[in-house]
């Protein structure tokens, strides 16, 4: 009964956590400072410059809903990089954000980099897009401004 209690004070205030979080994040960074400063500040420019339908995936999914204001996933953290890109792929996730805290990311990164591109990084946090498997997936997605290049031809 507390747990639903607690749910319910969490949903009721939501924006109010979310703007506390926000204020404590201005210059100096007396709480983030390093790679949660980079991380924080990665998704900042999420919120800013990805479109309102993006989806995201990172190892700290709260932190995506709350501060970029986006759907956002955790990654099953399994050995099989199949497996994690097919979870991505169901999901419709556009965008992943990876930093040094994300081994399991950085290694389906770089296990198929053809579909990842680099579209921002602050310090050691970057966010990449997540190429679509089939061409049609391509046009359903967001546009993307703030991502470099033509997200629908994926130049190499």
């Amino acid at each position: 009964m507390l747990l639903i209690a607690v749910g319910f004070f969490l949903m009721w205030n939501a924006p109010l956590l979310t703007a506390q979080v926000q204020v404590e994040h201005v210059e100096p960074y007396p709480y983030h400072r390093g790679p949660m400063g980079d991380f924080l500040d990665a998704l900042a420019w999420a919120d800013r410059k990805l479109p309102p339908d993006a989806v995201l995936a990172t190892n700290r999914a709260p932190y995506g809903v709350l501060l970029a204001e986006r759907k956002t996933y955790t990654v099953p953290w399994v050995e099989e990089d199949t497996t994690k890109l097919a979870f991505l792929d169901e999901h419709g996730v556009t965008h992943v954000i990876v930093n040094g805290g994300t081994p399991f990311l950085n290694q389906l990164i770089a296990a198929y980099p053809e579909r990842f591109r680099e579209v921002h990084r602050v310090g050691g946090t970057i966010i990449y897009a997540l190429r679509p498997l089939s061409p049609s997936a391509v046009e359903s997605r967001p546009s993307c401004a703030a991502c470099t290049g033509d997200s629908a031809t994926w130049d190499r």
